[in-house]
């Protein structure tokens, strides 16, 4: 992942934290966090389509990735944006 910028490299991190694997995750995958009514904290996110053989990414009958919407639970203490303000490397 050393060709991220890092700010990538902040997300992936979090990413990784919360059990994700960010080469899963496009770069314009919309990231939110939510809190349910008993209280559980979830990420949602979009992620590429394995296939569970071979590990490939399914490609769609266009050639385009096969993408699905997937929601975890939030294993940090920290959301994405707190997580980048504690977590960045300061701008120089």
């Amino acid at each position: 992942m050393s060709d991220l910028t890092p700010e990538q490299q902040t997300i992936a991190a979090w990413l990784t934290a919360n059990g994700i694997d960010p080469r899963d995750v496009p770069l314009d995958s919309e990231l939110t966090t939510d809190t349910g009514p008993d209280g559980t904290r979830t990420i949602r996110y979009t992620t590429y389509v394995r296939d569970t053989q071979t590990g490939y990414i399914v490609a769609s009958r266009y050639g385009t990735p096969e993408i699905q919407r997937r929601e975890v639970p939030l294993l940090t203490a920290e959301t994405l944006s707190e997580w980048i303000a504690a977590h960045a490397p300061a701008a120089p």
